[in-house]
């Protein structure tokens, strides 16, 4: 019944963000008025970052390191080991102006720009034409750990710091773990938001505090009251047809879960 509860709250919370689609049409960025707004265009702006891994100019960039664990029936599935994420504010920018945009706490649905897998039967090489070897991927795999655990013991150190360029990154690996060739089975997956790539957003448009940039003078965000805050590489029609496909399968899933809890526990 609770796995069920859950489901049934993500189709709820999709059903919100469907509706949200259907009920604020893009607007020009020139146009914007505080409150929930729809933009579409181009990252933009000189903070940019480079992806660890494929080495992009990005705003945005996680690398979701997996390892596999097999089960007692001969299959297994992948379980997260590491997260590693970075972000900074941007502009999306359209014919008409352009706006300043922070992140944080958006929900993402971002290009896939690297994946691979090492290991014992990896079953996947790189998803571009190259890559780097599985070496330099077990260097950056010992690097972001202990980077990441290095941030976290200074976090608890002074509890006032600020939390910088590791936020959201998490690793459950001890602070020594060192792979080894032959070593278990990871895969790698990097997704960025890309510098100079079209994305949609919708989310609250307030006051830009921070504006040093006349024509950044708002600013895109999750609002105080708005839980709503979306940004996606893909094109309006093609975001609403997959949120409307996640409500359903959520629905159908959260409704047979629940289902089935009140009959074992009436049954």
């Amino acid at each position: 019944m609770g796995f069920g509860l859950l489901f049934l709250y993500g189709a709820l919370q999709n059903y919100r963000k469907l509706r949200a689609l259907e009920t604020s049409p893009l607007i020009a960025i020139r146009d914007l008025a505080g409150g929930l707004v729809h933009i579409f265009g181009k990252a933009v702006g000189e903070n940019r970052l480079s992806s660890p891994i494929t080495r992009q100019s990005c705003f945005y960039y996680q690398v979701l390191i997996e390892n596999w664990v097999p089960s007692r029936t001969g299959s297994g599935q992948w379980s997260m080991c590491l997260r590693h994420t970075e972000h900074t504010k941007f502009c999306l920018q359209d014919g008409t102006g352009k706006v300043a945009v922070d992140l944080h706490q958006a929900q993402l649905d971002l290009s896939q720009t690297f994946q691979t897998e090492i290991g014992p039967v990896a079953a996947a090489g790189p998803s571009g034409a190259s890559g780097p070897s599985d070496s330099e991927l077990r260097d950056y795999l010992c690097r972001s750990n202990a980077q990441i655990h290095t941030e976290l013991n200074s976090r608890r150190e002074s509890t006032f710091q600020a939390i910088t360029h590791t936020e959201d990154s998490v690793s459950l690996l001890p602070a020594d773990f060192s792979p080894r060739d032959g070593g278990p089975r990871l895969r790698f997956t990097e997704s960025c938001l890309l510098a100079d790539r079209e994305y949609n957003i919708l989310g609250t448009c307030l006051d830009n505090p921070d504006s040093g940039d006349k024509d950044a003078r708002k600013l895109i965000t999750r609002g105080p009251k708005e839980a709503t805050f979306l940004i996606s590489c893909k094109v309006e029609a093609e975001l609403e047809t997959q949120t409307k496909r996640w409500t359903y399968i959520m629905l159908a899933l959260g409704g047979g879960l629940a289902f089935a809890g009140l009959a074992l526990l009436f049954g």
